[in-house]
Order: C-alpha cells, then sequence, then structure tokens
C-alpha cells in the first residue's frame, strides 16, 4: 500500500509543528504540497477496502497520524488555511469511521478555533473558511462549544473598515452578510447594532449608485 509503504513513513520523520522538517525547508514544502493528494489518495483506497483486516489496521493508523498532523499542526506557519480545512475536511467525509476508531475530533475543533484566530489577524477570509468547515465538524458530532457564526460575523465586520477606507463598495456587502448572521442567531443586541450601522453605510458618501 503505497501510502503506509513511503510517504507516511517519510512524512512522520519531519516535525510537523516546527519550521523545518528534519531535511529543509523545500523539503517540508514538497511535502505540504502534495500532502493532501497522498492522503485523499490513502483515505479514498482504504475506505474502498476496509472489509480487508490489514487494511482496517491501516485505515486505524491512517486516521491516527492525520489526527496527530492536524492537532499538532503550526498554526503560525503559512499554509496552515490549507492543511487545517483539508485535514478537517478527511474528518467530516469519513467521520463514521474517525468516530469508530474514537478519534478525539473536538481536539480538531479546539485547533481550528486557535488557527482561526491567528489566522484573522492577517486574513479575515481565511478564518472565514475555517469557520464554515469547523461548523460542519461541530455539527456532526452536536458540539456547541465554540460559536462559529458568531466569529464568522465578527470577521466580516472587521473588513468593513478597511473597505471603506479604500472605497470598496463591498464595504455594504461585509455589513449585511454580518447582519444577517446575526439574525440567524437571534442575538437582538447584535441585529439592532448592525442594522444601524449597516444603514449608515448605505448612506455613505463614497457610495454611489
Amino acid at each position: 500500500f503505497f501510502f503506509k509503504q513511503k510517504t507516511a513513513y517519510e512524512i512522520k520523520e519531519c516535525d510537523w509543528s516546527s519550521d523545518v522538517c528534519s531535511s529543509d525547508l523545500n523539503d517540508k514544502e514538497h511535502y505540504i504540497l502534495h500532502f493532501n493528494s497522498v492522503l485523499t489518495n490513502a483515505f479514498h483506497i482504504a475506505n474502498n477496502r476496509k472489509r480487508d483486516k490489514e487494511i482496517q489496521k491501516f485505515f486505524k493508523e491512517l486516521i491516527r497520524f492525520t489526527s496527530d498532523v492536524h492537532n499538532n499542526w503550526d498554526i503560525s506557519h503559512k499554509s496552515t488555511l490549507r492543511s487545517i480545512i483539508d485535514l478537517t475536511d478527511f474528518a467530516i467525509k469519513y467521520i463514521s469511521t474517525f468516530l469508530k476508531y474514537k478519534t478525539p475530533l473536538k481536539k480538531y475543533l479546539d485547533q481550528n478555533y486557535r488557527a482561526a484566530k491567528e489566522i484573522s489577524k492577517s486574513y479575515n477570509w481565511g478564518a472565514i473558511y475555517i469557520c464554515d468547515t469547523s461548523k460542519r465538524l461541530a455539527d456532526a458530532i452536536g458540539d456547541k462549544k465554540y460559536n462559529w457564526l458568531d466569529f464568522k460575523a465578527k470577521q466580516f465586520e472587521a473588513m468593513v473598515k478597511p473597505a471603506i477606507e479604500t472605497g470598496n463598495h463591498a464595504a455594504v456587502t461585509f455589513a449585511e452578510s454580518a447582519l444577517e448572521i446575526y439574525k440567524k442567531l437571534k442575538n437582538k443586541a447584535k441585529v439592532e447594532r448592525s442594522e444601524e450601522h449597516t444603514s449608515e453605510l448605505q448612506s455613505h458618501s463614497f457610495i454611489s449608485y
């Protein structure tokens, strides 16, 4: 089985939570680039042949491995967004098997929240993408520890001011997106505040119709 024979063992030799592997940065970037593709094939094959006892053992090891990578990922790394989302997507797609092997999926959400907060410092859209993926996983396992929708709304709000400063008409869209989320959450205080803010933006002088 190609993943077990080669890639899994080679990647295990790397410290995924540090800035470089045991070899050098280029090697690590190479693994990150192909990581999703290799795992996609490995999960697909393992899932299709999971009745095979040997494959069952590997499937369990594959899940443990990807969980370790996800939960120990250095969230300050430039590839965090893609890696966090991809690894979470595997957990969602094969959730019945992940749960069968008692994978601590709440740790995924803890890590995702940390990653979203870190990424939100420089890339609000990235935080939004993590929120969307994380909510899907949270809903699937019935976890309510984090308010992913509220966090997502705050990202839209955070993008309003920079948009105004650059004359970007998307400022209104961002405010409206936040408002719709607060309505969905039935947060009366935030809805009222957001409605007032959105109304002000819609009549702002930089908007021309």
